[in-house]
């Protein structure tokens, strides 16, 4: 009987990290294993190592506001010199390969203070 509760356990706990490894957001599945983008049912997307570390911070945060601040260091590190220019880049370069054209935009913005990105 224990060996079984075990092995249950072990098994959940399994089932926990795999779905923890994909995240999902409207119509893209991000998987953090493997750094696979998927949109819609099986169009991959190409992202920089920065850019998936990005949507991954939007992805696990989804609905809060992310400030600027701390994309810099989530992103760049606390020691690196970072300016407003270089974010504002890869935002641009993040939103040009996952959005629709013409459709709304995954990440707003939220002027003043930062970032999110929504459910729905």
């Amino acid at each position: 009987m224990e060996l079984l509760a075990r092995i249950r356990a072990v098994t959940r706990r399994g089932q926990l990290l795999q779905e923890e490894n994909i995240l999902k957001v409207k119509d893209l599945t991000l998987n953090t294993k493997t750094y696979e983008l998927i949109r819609g049912q099986s169009e991959r997307i190409e992202l920089t190592k920065k850019e998936l570390q990005l949507l991954e911070l939007f992805m696990r945060n989804k609905g809060q506001v992310i400030t600027r601040t701390v994309i810099f260091d989530r992103i760049w590190g606390y020691d690196v010199e970072v300016n407003d220019n270089m974010l504002d880049a890869l935002i641009k370069l993040l939103r040009k390969k996952i959005d629709h054209p013409g459709k709304e935009t995954y990440i707003q913005t939220v002027r003043g203070v930062g970032y999110r990105i929504e459910e729905s």
